[in-house]
């Protein structure tokens, strides 16, 4: 459930919910301008993919995609880490005069979506040791 506040100070700020957060996250310096044209490049890559599918397919796929992907990976990494450093660590009581290296934090989010870069553009042998990885995890639970 979205709480009033959250309706009232971030999403009336755009009538897209995505530019609300995004203006909200540039006037807290979590991202910039380029950022932002980041994002807007992000997008039209998806649209692209979405609306000309079929062309691509037969065409081929552009180098481009791939690279506005690791964008997309880099920009949701400064979203992630800026959040867990400013709002989850300072909220939990585990880490309480911890001092943190945001440098270090790898969020979830941002760990799969590397794990599946490198397994679908990544060479065999990467791709053979998520698989071991990932069938050994599964096997230890469930017995």
């Amino acid at each position: 459930m979205i709480s009033e506040k959250y309706k009232c100070e971030i999403l009336a700020r755009n009538r897209s919910h995505i530019y609300a957060s995004l203006s909200w996250l540039i006037e807290n310096g979590v991202i910039d301008s380029n950022d932002l044209e980041s994002f807007e490049h992000v997008k039209k890559c998806r649209n692209e993919l979405a609306h000309e599918l079929m062309n691509l397919i037969t065409k081929g796929i552009e180098l481009r995609y791939v690279e506005a992907f690791r964008d997309l990976i880099a920009l949701l990494n400064k979203i992630e880490v800026w959040w867990i450093a400013n709002v989850e660590i300072p909220t939990d009581e585990d880490f309480s005069d911890m001092e943190i290296d945001e440098s270090h934090i790898i969020p979830g989010p941002i760990a799969m979506l590397h794990v599946l870069l490198d397994v679908a553009l990544g060479d065999e042998e990467r791709s053979r040791y998520y698989y071991q990885e990932f069938t050994t995890l599964v096997n230890k639970s469930n017995p």
